[in-house]
């Protein structure tokens, strides 16, 4: 992605191009930036996640993605093929915080398990 800056009558006077990497679109919601504006940007709510059939790091980075959004009270579902207790401690490693696991359903042909955030 580049990014150009102008900034006349300041220090940074002229035009400036910068190319960023490894900044996606949730880093830049996090910043602000928001194509049409902060006003319009919105956070997407959390989302129910069936891993069924995918292998555990594909499983594991889309239940890590959905994890790190949550604000304490919301909560996901996790639906697999397999007991997740993989990606569970994947949560409980890498996302800051507390969260509560709850297990609906344990196999052996699906097993639910449903992820509360509890603190940051």
């Amino acid at each position: 992605m580049e990014i150009t800056v102008s900034a006349p009558g300041s220090a940074l006077s002229g035009t400036s191009t910068f190319t960023v990497t490894g900044v996606d679109e949730i880093d830049l919601l996090t910043l602000g930036h928001m194509p049409g504006g902060a006003r319009r940007a919105h956070a997407s709510p959390p989302q129910d996640i069936d891993v069924t059939g995918l292998g555990l790091r594909a499983a594991q980075v889309r239940v890590l993605a959905q994890s790190a959004i949550l604000v304490p009270g919301e909560h996901i579902t996790i639906t697999a093929d397999y007991d997740p207790a993989a990606i569970l401690d994947v949560i409980h490693h890498d996302v800051p915080g507390f969260s509560m696991i709850e297990y609906r359903a344990s196999g052996p042909q699906q097993w639910r398990v449903t992820v509360t955030r509890v603190s940051c």
